[in-house]
């Protein structure tokens, strides 16, 4: 009886967009802008064990076969800046009189 194992890792770059917009209704008193960059990636790996017994055949060791999958979201400014040094994903939101700042 013999085992063999193969593995497989790939990164899949989805999208890389630009954030840097006005999404809000000026007219309804609703604002929503935000400045930066979003980047998504997929991540996968793949472990596939199998071997060959001469009684039984081929076969597929599940100890080692399997798959991993992760997704990954990353946010970011539009460069270094003075008022953003460490080139962070800003926005502000504001309905009426109350506004929200965030930073990411």
């Amino acid at each position: 009886m013999s085992t063999s194992c193969w593995h497989f890792d790939k990164v899949v770059h989805l999208f890389n967009i630009d954030l840097s917009t006005d999404l809000g209704l000026d007219a309804l008193g609703l604002s929503f802008k935000t400045t930066g960059k979003a980047q998504a990636d997929l991540a996968f790996s793949i472990d596939i064990g199998f071997g060959w017994n001469k009684n039984f055949g081929f076969y597929l060791d599940t100890g080692v076969t399997g798959v991993q999958l992760g997704a990954r979201l990353i946010l970011t400014g539009n460069g270094v800046t003075a008022g953003n040094p460490r080139n962070l994903f800003t926005g502000q939101g504001s309905i009426g009189p109350l506004q929200l700042d965030f930073t990411r």
